[in-house]
């Protein structure tokens, strides 16, 4: 007898042997029976690849099981799905898959769901476990990473933003660029940094996060600018605006873009004489790079002219800016500190306003001081005078401005 080996991994099989017709013999035990037992490996199951990389857009899709041999017996093994995936991008489920006897392998397919999101690339991880008539491969595993194919951005819907210091707030409108059926998300910042010179006392620092709901593609942040009464020269002040962390797009340059705060404030005295408000100085007095008003207890006048027409309910403020001798390096001090007098007059000195205000030392150190309010009606020549008591020279500042916009401003240092 002979014994047909084969290639399939199989149970142990048996037949039987019968003796019979026997002749010149007594058959004491006529049956027997015969085992071939197996001599062949368990097949292996495994992944036919460790990795696959698909379009989202693909659509159909599938992977590939495959056995070390073929299998006399039907072979199981449990599939499980882990990764970034989620039952939105694909239609495989977790669960048993048969190998049918006989057969090398089996081809599972499934099918990708193309969601017009812009997003990472995602991982769908498949894991073989608890296989029945046979082994597990090396190959357990495959990590199929779907390739992201939307591209929608998302940027600031102009390339630089400019703004008066006067107008209070400036509207910064970010564009999507399609609508989409999900929710796009962008951080923004608009910051004290070094690729903008303002700072703190001329905006507003902002951040926050813009939400486009479904189907909507455009969003805004309001920037509040201040004004600061204080002229910027030789520049206007600039803030740098800054998108990051968009979820469902991508950011398009310009980013950062600039937003220019217009400096709306009038040049010092004698630098633009063609304008309204009008001051001058009273006697020249340098030292080195110094102008010295009131000066080792002399005075000087400023003169201010306020033009006639103004509206009627925008009086005109004269502020003075450290108007007493103190320890600035503003002033130069001899001795014991001396006391600063201001006075206002009209009608070119013909009519006095405001008596002598005396300013005791070491008052009002870096601040500004309401001195005078003129109603807006009285137009003409106004001259200011300053003077100190003794011999110290007083170093201060001038500021005339009508309903919170500054007209002129002064500063000697």
């Amino acid at each position: 007898m002979t014994v047909i080996g084969d290639t399939f991994w199989e149970s142990d099989e048996t037949f039987e042997l019968r003796l019979s017709n026997s002749f010149n013999a007594l058959v004491s035990d006529s049956e027997g029976l015969a085992t071939i037992q197996n001599d062949d490996a368990q097949p292996v199951v495994e992944f036919a690849a460790a990795t696959q990389v698909l379009s989202e857009n693909i659509g159909a899709a599938a992977f590939d099981l495959m056995l070390s041999a073929p299998s006399a017996l039907p072979i199981t093994v449990s599939l499980s799905l882990t990764g970034t995936t989620t039952a939105a991008d694909h239609t495989l489920t977790a669960g048993q898959i048969v190998i049918p006897a006989g057969n090398s392998g089996v081809n599972v397919p499934f099918s990708l769901i193309d969601d017009m999101r812009d997003e990472v690339d995602e991982t769908l991880i498949l894991t073989l476990s608890a296989a029945q008539n046979a082994a597990l491969g090396a190959t357990s595993a495959q990590t199929i990473t779907i390739v992201d194919d939307d591209e929608y951005t998302l940027r600031f819907s102009q390339s630089q933003y400019t703004v008066g210091e006067a107008a209070g707030s400036v509207i910064i409108s970010v564009t999507l660029e399609s609508a989409l059926p999900y929710t796009v998300t962008v951080d923004y910042l608009a910051d004290v940094s070094a690729e903008g010179t303002a700072t703190i006392t001329d905006f507003t620092p902002i951040s926050g996060t813009l939400r486009f709901a479904p189907g909507v593609t455009s969003a805004s942040f309001a920037v509040t600018v201040m004004d600061d009464l204080v002229e910027e020269k030789p520049r206007n002040d600039t803030v740098a605006l800054r998108l990051s962390s968009a979820d469902g797009a991508i950011i398009a340059a310009p980013n950062p873009v600039v937003l220019t705060i217009v400096d709306d404030d009038a040049p010092i005295p004698g630098e633009d004489e063609g304008l309204n408000f009008y001051m001058t100085g009273g006697k020249n007095r340098t030292e080195g790079n110094d102008t010295w008003y009131a000066r080792n207890g002399s005075y000087d006048y400023f003169e201010i002219g306020i033009p006639c027409g103004l509206p009627r309910n925008e009086p005109v403020y004269i502020d003075l800016f450290e108007p007493a001798i103190n320890d600035s390096t503003r002033d130069r001090i001899i001795g014991d500190k001396d006391t600063t007098r201001f006075s206002l007059y009209a009608d070119r000195g013909a009519t006095i306003l405001i008596t002598p205000t005396v300013f005791a030392s070491n008052t009002y150190t870096n601040a500004w001081v309401r001195f005078a309010t003129i109603d807006a009606t009285s137009c003409g020549v106004y001259e200011l005078r300053s003077e100190t008591l003794d011999d110290d020279s007083n170093g201060w500042s001038l500021r005339v401005s009508r309903d919170m916009t500054l007209i002129r401003q002064l500063r000697h240092l």
